[in-house]
């Protein structure tokens, strides 16, 4: 095995304090390159299922790929539930802050930088990607890349999508099925493909 790469699978047991403070439940792969950087606040998991019992007999293999200097930063009490696969490409960034929820199989694509807040919950099957990978020619406003902002205390609804150059503001709410392709005004409840807002002035608890 290359020696720039370091690679663990998690299959057999669950391990504590693999990366710092953080618990991944198996099955868990980690794919870590040269440079890359891993923070993580107190109480993180990582791969967790719904239940105790389900807890050490997960089915799903949760998955993070860090690339050559890329960065990962978890705030404290942040949860990755099972079946997600994360992303975080070369010299590209992921930081996901306190309190956080990201439940099951939700996938997140880094090639530059995302940003999640504190307090948020994202739902199951939620796409965050912050490329196109792909040139359209003759659109001068067209970018392959584009940054993620998403604020705090955000709800993101089940299968919603979240594409490059999104914003979203602090305690919007992001609802099923939608697709987010700019900027959302905060306290705002968004649907549709493009995301709109339909309610302003609201809020929410987790």
């Amino acid at each position: 095995m290359a020696t720039n790469k370091e690679f663990v699978s998690i299959l057999k047991i669950s391990i504590k304090a693999l990366l710092h403070k953080v618990i991944a439940f198996r099955p868990f792969i980690l794919i870590k390159n040269k440079g890359s950087m891993i923070e993580v606040g107190k109480h993180t998991f990582l791969n967790k299922s719904w239940g105790f019992k389900r807890t050490f007999h997960n089915k799903a293999t949760g998955q993070l790929y860090l690339g050559s200097n890329a960065r990962l930063k978890l705030g404290q009490n942040v949860s990755i539930m099972s079946g997600c696969n994360i992303t975080i490409n070369n010299n590209a960034t992921l930081t996901v802050g306190n309190n956080t929820l990201i439940n099951q199989n939700t996938k997140i694509d880094s090639f530059k930088s995302i940003i999640i807040g504190d307090n948020c919950a994202i739902s199951e099957n939620v796409v965050i990607r912050d490329s196109n990978n792909h040139t359209v020619l003759n659109d001068k406003k067209y970018k392959i890349t584009e940054p993620i902002v998403i604020g705090n205390h955000v709800w993101i609804g089940l299968n919603a999508i979240i594409l490059p150059g999104a914003v979203i503001g602090d305690n919007a709410i992001i609802g099923a099925g939608a697709i987010v392709t700019g900027k959302i005004d905060p306290n705002t409840l968004n649907v549709g493909v493009p995301a709109k807002a339909i309610k302003k002035e609201i809020n929410w608890e987790r």
